[in-house]
């Protein structure tokens, strides 16, 4: 979960999330665990890696880690640890590059609509094309609800996001994610 590696020592793909784990607390780290052992086997046919060469030889991802796996860091700002780390909320609002890495300068910019993977998830910075026209309560109310300000209901994963994550976590930490996104640099979307 911290390095990117199977138990068996092979490679995941960064689809899971271990760029941003890598900075998770210990005891979360271990609650995570915890809850993923809880749960009942899927019984969903394991499907092989479908990827076309050389992304399909797995052994290369360790080559891509030294380029874009950072050392495990520390995270002690509230809104920052459960926007960034916990939330990875990167992962679908900073566009990627043709290698799978965020795109430096581009942090929660959003993903414009001509990308092939989350296309159109918008921009989260304080910027006009993003949060800079939603009041604070506004954004506080969202992830809560899915309402946007214009009143429109985000669906599909921000739904999922929001009534299995955002709506459960307490006023505070919500409150700490919206100063964390209310404060972060300005960017246009890509």
């Amino acid at each position: 979960m911290l390095l990117g590696l199977s138990p068996e020592g092979r490679h995941y793909y960064p689809a899971f999330p271990y760029l941003n784990y890598k900075d998770m607390q210990e005891g979360d780290l271990a609650d995570l665990f915890a809850y993923l052992q809880s749960l009942p086997p899927s019984g969903q046919e394991v499907v092989e890696n479908q990827l076309v060469a050389p992304f399909s030889f797995r052994p290369a991802m360790a080559v891509w880690k030294l380029l874009y796996l950072e050392p495990p860091g520390s995270v002690s700002e509230r809104g920052a640890y459960l926007t960034e780390v916990l939330g990875h909320c990167d992962v679908c609002h900073t566009i990627r590059n043709f290698l799978g890495a965020p795109v430096d300068g581009q942090h929660l910019s959003g993903v414009g609509e001509e990308a092939s993977i989350n296309a159109g998830t918008p921009n989260v910075t304080p910027h006009e094309e993003g949060l800079l026209r939603w009041s604070e309560a506004a954004l506080k109310r969202y992830l809560v609800s899915a309402v946007r300000p214009d009143g429109q209901v985000s669906g599909g994963q921000m739904a999922e996001v929001i009534r299995g994550v955002t709506s459960r976590l307490t006023t505070e930490d919500r409150a700490a994610m919206v100063a964390y996104l209310r404060n972060l640099p300005a960017q246009p979307t890509p």
